[in-house]
């Protein structure tokens, strides 16, 4: 594939939706790279339902993630409401950079900011998972590379190897809200993001992922069933997939 930026789909410059689509194809060399969008400039836009197999990579200073490589518009001074969406994607394929000033992410690399007055379709990425290999250089994040201020990030689940077990960074001082999110390789993302990890057998428990009471967390009758070493999506069509000769 060659373009820049680079997915499926290169750049999007206005209000986006997109649901059900799967890429097994690499995505090599370029400033913004994602298995299915490369960059999402403007408000609005929604990416759900979406997998990805395929390798990602750079050489370059980028934005780079196993689904979308920047989403949200850049508000450059003031907040930025009803920003983005990212939620029930996968991600299997490496995503890698051996730049170290790129962000790369499992699921998006670069996540823009959201809005003081919050709501969480502001600034949002949930109900994700990746088990892709999060390598070489830069802010590297099992699901968000990147985050940005007054961002809100959700039950997701990370089990691919990665320095940072959710989000590689942070904007300096930015406000990130999250709950109910686990990982099982790499490490917590600081104080300021209230991720956890846990162990791979603990990974195969439903009760892992939601509170006491089950009221809170994973939802286990609509969003998300338990596969065999980990939860997986039930809505996210070619998640698992695998050729065969």
């Amino acid at each position: 594939m060659v373009g820049t930026p680079l997915g499926l789909y290169r750049h999007i410059p206005h209000g986006l939706y997109h649901t059900g689509l799967s890429c097994f194809l690499g995505v090599h060399g370029h400033p913004c790279g994602g298995g299915l969008l490369g960059r999402c400039n403007t408000r609005r836009g929604r990416v759900l339902n979406c997998a990805n197999h395929g390798e990602i990579y750079s050489a370059n200073e980028c934005r780079i993630g196993g689904i979308v490589g920047s989403m949200g518009k850049d508000p450059s001074a003031a907040h930025q409401s009803t920003n983005l969406q990212v939620g029930y994607c996968a991600n299997t394929g490496t995503v890698s950079s051996s730049n170290g000033s790129s962000h790369v992410g499992g699921i998006l690399g670069f996540q823009e900011e959201g809005c003081s007055d919050w709501t969480d379709e502001d600034s949002w990425v949930h109900d994700c998972y990746n088990t892709g290999s999060i390598t070489g250089s830069g802010d590297r994040g099992g699901i968000v590379g990147y985050v940005d201020h007054y961002s809100y990030v959700q039950k997701c689940f990370n089990s691919g190897e990665t320095n940072k077990g959710i989000c590689g960074t942070r904007k300096s001082s930015a406000i990130i809200y999250d709950d109910y999110t686990f990982y099982t390789k790499g490490s917590d993302s600081g104080d300021w993001l209230g991720d956890k990890k846990i162990s791979d057998e603990d990974a195969k428990k439903e009760g892992t992922f939601q509170n006491e009471e089950q009221t809170e967390g994973f939802d286990f009758n609509g969003i998300w069933k338990m596969g065999s070493n980990h939860p997986i999506l039930r809505d996210c069509p070619f998640q698992d997939i695998s050729f065969s000769n």
